[in-house]
């Protein structure tokens, strides 16, 4: 017997409903159109932490999707979670960045990185993702 082992928020769900009602959620939920994310921020710091909330906000303001670990995990950490996840592109963003308003950019692919100051990344990530295509 396959037992499906639901996210939290999917099981709290589950248990106000009926047995037809959660089929059906659970039918609609895996009709969803999935979103392959290629940009992942990595935080460091508890500055960081927190004016990646904004930067965050950007992307999602431009439609564009960002995996993101906002636990304390390390560099190390986050970069194989974005390993993991396919990711193309991570934004590293520490103290150090966060004070002076930038954002490190690593193709994981080729392992280049640049910096680029926080007011243009949506914009050249933007740009990055169309050549994807």
């Amino acid at each position: 017997m396959n037992v499906w082992l639901a996210p939290k928020s999917v099981r709290f769900i589950l248990d106000a409903v009926t047995v037809p009602e959660a089929v059906a959620i659970c039918i609609r939920l895996s009709s969803l159109k999935s979103v392959e994310v290629k940009i992942f921020l990595a935080q460091l710091g508890d500055l960081a932490k927190k004016k990646s909330l904004k930067i965050l906000e950007e992307f999602r303001g431009a439609k564009i999707q960002v995996s993101e670990s906002l636990s304390k995990d390390s560099l190390k950490t986050q970069l194989r979670t974005a390993g993991k996840q396919g990711i193309r592109y991570v934004l590293m963003f520490g103290q150090r960045e966060a004070l002076n308003s930038e954002i490190v950019v690593r193709d994981m692919d080729s392992g280049n990185q640049e910096t680029l100051k926080l007011e243009e990344v949506v914009g050249v990530m933007k740009e990055k993702l169309k050549k994807l295509k």
